[in-house]
């Protein structure tokens, strides 16, 4: 009885704790390594630009180099494995990694002037050695279970927008936890360790998966009469080279958003890590929402690289939409201020509101961009076999747009344009996006011109 249940056990139950646990623990991570380089740089600022900088590009290495190897691999579980234990192994090491590098770094750095040349360089090596090892397994493993889930090409879109969906979940859930209670109850060292420790619960979980007789027939005949989105018209080169485009300057104008965001919400909420969570949170609920709506399947008649297109002209119409609203924040958290007494008691109540707030001011552009990289996937793929190559391609051309979009927009056109020029430099890129894929999408033209 019990091998006759694990014969038709669904991947995706175990895949989707995996993921969700993942999920939550990377973002863990980032806050403790921001946390861990800002005592060491005494510049907070650095801190969160170099860690982000260089979690993000290890997320996109891992994705052009994993993925293809997801391809070549005959259990997607075991390769996912392997590189949750290198994280693991990773985390438990990193206080004394750290201890190493610092020593190191401190001595080189000791006559070097702290705003020179020379000195950013030996920051930037530091936080090389220090994140990105990790991050470059982190950005192997959703090629990894997609390796292990996917039964056809029609429902790897189903597949990599729930794994987004639920990964981008436990994002929100990590970024909570990190700002909430790991660091004011365990501080830095033991948080690591607490992490570390979840985190095996996760390499457990995956060693499990690995030797499992999934039985993936039944998958597949329980999905067949599933409604899937109509196909995605052949992918010319016109249409390859829009959607590597389409993802990388989307990805850009995402973190472009959020910067403006969390400036102009840390007017009123302030810069605590209190208030950075509830912001990051935010950003990450909706985008969360977007990939959880594609996959349900919104729009079925909708081909995914049409939909895509009009995704982009939905961010910039949601972000048009939200504008008038941004001057009013202020006033409302003045009034909430006075409606709750600042104690220990209505900490937590307050919080929430806080949370609400910034979810409502982003959702409608937020869900949008969480619509963009699940249909992108869809629609440059054209077959099962070399899915881990093409999700790798679009999820490193999405996180090198993070990556440069998040240094462009905090260092250049922040100081040079502000807030409001950049969300009208965002505004454009998202309907020069909308506007060239429409052109593109045969089905349009189609509807257009009969």
């Amino acid at each position: 009885m019990i091998s006759r249940r694990i014969g038709i056990l669904h991947p995706q139950h175990i895949i989707s704790i995996l993921f969700l646990i993942s999920g939550a623990i990377g973002l863990v991570y980032e806050t403790l390594w921001a946390k861990y380089l800002s005592h060491l740089l005494g510049n907070t600022a650095h801190a969160h630009t170099f860690v982000l900088a260089f979690f993000l590009g290890g997320l996109a290495i891992g994705y052009i180099l994993l993925g293809p190897l997801s391809d070549k691999t005959k259990n997607g579980f075991r390769l996912y494995a392997y590189l949750e234990a290198f994280i693991v192994l990773f985390a438990f090491a990193f206080p004394s990694i750290y201890d190493f590098c610092s020593a190191i770094f401190i001595d080189l750095v000791k006559d070097i002037p702290a705003n020179s040349a020379t000195y950013i360089v030996y920051e930037f090596a530091l936080t090389a050695v220090l994140i990105l090892p990790p991050t470059i397994c982190m950005g192997g493993t959703l090629p990894a279970l997609i390796k292990a889930i996917r039964s056809s090409i029609e429902q790897a879109e189903k597949d990599i927008s729930w794994l987004y969906f639920i990964n981008s979940a436990g994002a929100v859930i990590g970024t909570l936890i990190a700002g909430f209670y790991l660091l004011p109850e365990f501080g830095l060292k033991q948080s690591m360790y607490v992490a570390g420790a979840v985190n095996g619960l996760v390499l457990i979980l995956a060693f499990i998966g690995s030797f499992l007789p999934f039985d993936y027939t039944s998958r597949t005949q329980s999905n067949a009469s599933a409604t899937l989105r109509v196909a995605s018209p052949p992918l010319t080169k016109n249409r390859y080279t829009y959607l590597l485009f389409g993802v990388f300057f989307s990805g850009a104008v995402a973190l472009l958003y959020e910067i403006v965001w969390i400036r102009l919400l840390s007017l009123t909420l302030g810069s605590s890590t209190y208030a950075f969570s509830i912001m990051l949170a935010a950003f990450i609920g909706g985008i969360a929402c977007g990939s959880f709506l594609i996959n349900r399947q919104i729009f079925p008649r909708i081909d995914a690289f049409t939909l895509f297109a009009l995704s982009q002209l939905g961010i910039a119409f949601s972000i048009v939409l939200s504008l008038p609203y941004y001057e009013k924040i202020p006033y409302f958290f003045v009034k909430l201020n006075f409606i709750f007494v600042r104690s220990e008691d209505t900490f937590l109540i307050y919080s929430a509101l806080q949370f609400l707030t910034c979810l409502v001011l982003m959702f409608l552009p937020t869900l949008c961009l969480g619509m963009t990289l699940p249909l992108a996937t869809r629609a440059i793929s054209d077959s099962v076999e070399n899915l881990g190559k093409q999700v790798g391609h679009i999820f490193s051309a999405n996180t090198a747009g993070n990556l440069i979009g998040a240094a462009l927009t905090g260092i250049v056109l922040m100081p040079a344009l502000g807030m409001q020029r950049v969300i009208e430099l965002g505004l454009i890129i998202n309907l020069a996006l909308a506007v060239i894929g429409l052109l593109l999408s045969p089905t349009i033209k189609k509807k257009t011109f009969g």
